[in-house]
C-alpha cells in the first residue's frame, strides 16, 4: 500500500510457488512488456542458472538486479529427541551414522548448505529429501 501511494501507481502481488522459483521468474520474463514485472529472489536464482540445464530465460541477459532488499540467515534445527545440541556433536555424530536432512526445495540455501555438509571428509552420506522443509 505504501509503494503504490509513493509512486502513485497500482501494484499486484501474486505468489507463484514451485518449479525451484523457475515457474515464477518465468511469467517475469514471459508477460506482456507493457507492464513492470519484478521477483523477490534468493541464492535460488543464481544456483538454478548452475543446477538446472534448460532454463527457460537467460538468467544474466533476461533480468537485471533492481536493489539488495535484506540478508537471509540459515538456521540449523533439528527434532527434539535429536542428540546432538552443537554443530560438533551433530558432525560427530554424522561421521557414525548415516542421517537424513529435509530441505525446502532443490537449489535452496538449505539444499546447497547440505551439500557443503556432505563434501566434508569422513562423513556418512546424507540423504537429502525435498519434503517442503518439514522432517523426514
Amino acid at each position: 500500500m505504501k509503494l503504490s501511494k509513493k509512486l502513485n501507481q497500482n501494484f499486484v502481488v501474486e505468489n507463484v510457488t514451485g518449479g525451484s522459483t523457475i515457474t515464477g521468474t518465468n511469467k517475469v520474463v514471459t508477460r506482456r512488456r507493457t507492464a513492470i514485472r519484478c521477483s523477490f529472489h534468493n541464492l535460488q536464482i543464481s544456483a538454478n542458472a548452475a543446477l538446472f540445464k534448460n532454463l527457460p530465460y537467460d538468467t544474466e541477459k533476461d533480468l537485471a538486479p533492481v536493489m539488495f532488499i535484506y540478508r537471509n540467515p540459515l538456521v540449523l534445527v533439528g527434532r527434539k529427541t535429536l542428540i546432538a545440541n552443537s554443530l560438533e556433536e551433530l558432525i560427530a555424530l554424522m561421521k557414525k551414522q548415516r542421517m537424513k536432512a529435509a530441505i525446502p526445495g532443490f537449489g535452496s540455501t538449505g539444499h546447497l548448505a547440505t551439500a557443503l555438509l556432505r563434501r566434508k571428509p569422513r562423513f556418512r552420506s546424507i540423504s537429502s529429501h525435498t519434503a517442503a522443509g518439514l522432517p523426514c
